[in-house]
């Protein structure tokens, strides 16, 4: 027997709406995926048959068929195809030996296989289960078939852990809003998980690691980015790493974590998904351990504090037109929403807080309600902070269950009071309870400045690239001090101001300086004009493009020819089928017969499955335009595909595209996948 890590990779594909300064009521529709892996150590088993050939004849068409048995000797089943359902085991063939197999005379062959046991093979008792693994060998010496029947040896499975996750992402984010001049500060917010084992086993060494957030659409092409600040494991501070690390989950034990994101734009996440695969080689959906993951959109990071409770915040989300609490101890419950909350002044910044009726849309809110979440305009329009929140049984509500908000909303800011209790209903007398809402100045705070958002750039060789560069005392106090700083020698550090922390920023990279296909560095930072220490920086990437890529790439394969029955974009020489534009864009030999490189295969989500297609294609060209279109006819119906899972960068010139085509191979499972290339400006 022997240990191993299960790996999920779990994609969670995000949709925000962010507004844009284009219109009022235009809203960019920005996609980002963070790629999550779950490792765990689990349970399995290796097997291995020595065949010796003490024969004078070579042994030939040997084959293995392995059996499964349970401890009463009734047959269960094992399978190599990691798509099956209703196995026992998975079982895959190690090493370099393969079947049907020969051994000559005199000699042996070592087979060996990798054992993994499905979820439920380990049954529900500490003490596991007990099962036989034999085999049937088949071969034939001098052409006569002979059998044999190998004896089999137990092994004991073990229990195993079943995982549930449910996803968290905050569904307001607050940032720089495009339609006002000041550049708002960017206010952390949730991306979380809560792992549930409702299995009869131990996830050991259970450890969830995270990509950096991808922007895989953005519609209208905007500066933005996300980038983690913040990382929690079970309400303990955790390195502001992509790793969270929960240890040993026991049998219906529950882990939470919570990354803190921030970016560049303020919007909404509108629609949260997420879906995992298992690697085939460990065997797919057969040794699978984990439930489809379940999303919700956060409304807030809460405390559930009634007696008994522990002290790690809760998840409060909104299930479409549901609020639910979900409990870092495993407790879901619905929430009731107030009709309406009532505020009066007393005076002081103080107001009192009085609930309206609690509904859910769901109908079947508990009798009394076992949690309240009022949302209200907030009296102070956002010049005051929250202070505290006094129930009228003399109980401070947790500073997390009382929260502002700010979103941009018909022209004007719409500024929002939060309050949450876990306990709304007065025991004493069945009636809601009141509350008194302090609000306070803000502490006199010297905050660092607000960079603007600043995204990568690409330039030709011989031409410029040219932006603005911005920032903001959130203070309001002078503007801050811009500068430049470049850690990769090449690029110019010049910063000419252009007003009141805003500055220009120019560069021309020479022709024939050797730039071209290299990716240059800078640091950008704000800094506070009172406090030197006080400083805001961001690092973007300068790619440098080579400018004659396209005519040098054809001097090379076409030296002195100018016909364009040779060398017109859609000429073919080599008489392979592929256009000179095509084989320039796809990086093949425009001289030599032959397809250009692509792979396709299948992409398993769930029970669904997607036909990909795998391609190189040029990244240093900025004229290049591709598309991967797909039909389920070979001349009709091709449609264009954007579900890019993948990129891997090959050098400087290239790099590996995976796309995932749109239709489920199980509804139509005949799918064709082709790449389309053109330039900018003509028709494909």
């Amino acid at each position: 027997m022997r240990i191993f890590r299960s790996f999920l990779l779990a994609a969670a594909a995000l949709l925000g709406g962010v507004a844009t300064a284009h219109g009022e009521g235009l809203c960019a529709r920005v996609r980002i995926e963070i790629i999550q892996r779950l490792s765990f150590e689990r349970q399995a088993f290796e097997a291995k048959m020595v065949i010796t050939n003490g024969a004078d004849a070579i042994l030939t068409d040997a084959s293995v068929t392995l059996n499964f048995a349970d401890d009463a000797g009734g047959t269960v089943v094992g399978t190599p195809d990691p798509a099956a359902t209703g196995a026992a085991f998975f079982y895959r063939m190690t090493g370099t030996a393969v079947l049907p197999g020969s051994v000559p005379a005199g000699q042996s062959a070592t087979y060996t296989w990798q054992i993994i046991p499905a979820a439920a093979t380990g049954g529900t008792t500490p003490s596991g289960r007990v099962y036989y693994i034999g085999a049937m060998l088949r071969y034939r010496i001098n052409g006569e078939l002979q059998e044999v029947n190998v004896a089999p040896d137990y092994v004991v499975v073990m229990p195993m852990p079943r995982l549930r996750l449910d996803y968290f992402l905050s569904e307001l984010v607050q940032s720089d809003e495009p339609f006002t001049p000041e550049i708002e500060p960017p206010v952390p917010f949730t991306l979380g998980v809560r792992v549930s084992n409702v299995g009869f086993g131990a996830a050991r060494n259970l450890q969830l690691d995270s990509g950096q957030p991808v922007i895989v659409e953005n519609q209208l092409g905007l500066a933005i980015d996300f980038q983690y600040v913040n990382c929690e494991v079970n309400g303990q501070p955790a390195p502001v790493t992509l790793t969270a690390n929960f240890g040993n989950l026991d049998p219906q034990a529950v882990g939470v974590a919570r990354w803190q994101m921030t970016t560049s734009v303020s919007g909404r996440f509108e629609t949260f998904t997420a879906s995992f695969t298992h690697a085939g080689e460990l065997g797919g959906v057969v040794t699978s351990l984990l439930d489809p993951p379940t999303t919700h959109l956060l409304i807030h990071d809460v405390l559930a504090d009634a007696p008994g409770k522990d002290a790690v915040r809760d998840f409060l989300a909104r299930d479409v037109d549901v609020v639910r609490l979900y409990e870092s101890d495993g407790t879901d419950s619905l929430v009731g929403v107030a009709a309406f909350a009532q505020l009066a002044a007393m005076g002081g910044n103080r107001y009192r807080l009085q609930l309206g009726a609690l509904s859910s849309a769901a109908g079947n809110l508990p009798n009394p309600p076992a949690a309240a979440y009022a949302a209200l305009a907030d009296p102070s329009a956002g010049t005051l902070m929250v202070a505290s929140a006094l129930r009228s049984d003399g109980k401070v509500l947790p500073a997390a269950n009382l929260w502002q908000t700010r979103r941009w909303e018909n022209g004007r800011f719409l500024y929002q009071l939060h309050v949450f209790d876990s306990q709304p209903i007065d025991s004493r007398n069945g009636q809601p309870f009141t509350y008194v809402i302090s609000l306070g100045a803000p502490a006199i705070v010297n905050h660092a400045p607000a960079l603007g958002a600043i995204g990568d750039r690409q330039v030709i060789e011989g031409q410029t690239v040219s932006f603005v560069v911005s920032a903001s005392d959130p203070d309001a106090q002078a503007a801050p001090v811009l500068s430049v700083e470049a850690l990769d020698v090449g690029p110019s550090t010049d910063l000419p101001s252009a007003g009141p922390g805003r500055a220009n920023y120019a560069w021309t990279p020479p022709l024939g300086a050797g730039l071209a296909g290299r990716g240059f560095r800078l640091r950008f930072v704000a800094t506070d004009s009172l406090d030197p220490n006080l400083q805001t920086a961001r690092v973007i990437r300068i790619q440098v493009l080579n400018g004659q890529s396209y005519q040098r790439w054809k001097d090379l394969y076409f030296p002195g020819i100018t016909d364009p029955i040779v060398v017109g974009d859609g000429a073919d020489p080599d008489h392979d089928g592929f256009s000179n534009l095509v084989e320039y864009g796809l990086g093949s030999d425009p001289t030599l017969p032959g397809a250009p490189e692509m792979t396709f295969g299948i992409d398993l989500v769930g029970p669904r499955k997607f036909m990909t297609l795998t391609y190189r294609r040029r990244v240093n060209d900025p004229d290049l335009r591709f598309n991967v279109l797909s039909s389920s006819e070979p001349d009709a119906g091709w449609r264009i595909q954007s579900r890019e899972i993948s990129h891997t960068p090959i050098d400087a010139e290239f790099e590996r595209v995976t796309v995932r085509d749109q239709v489920d191979l199980n509804v139509a499972p005949r799918r064709y996948m082709k790449v389309q290339v053109t330039r900018a400006g003509s028709n494909p």
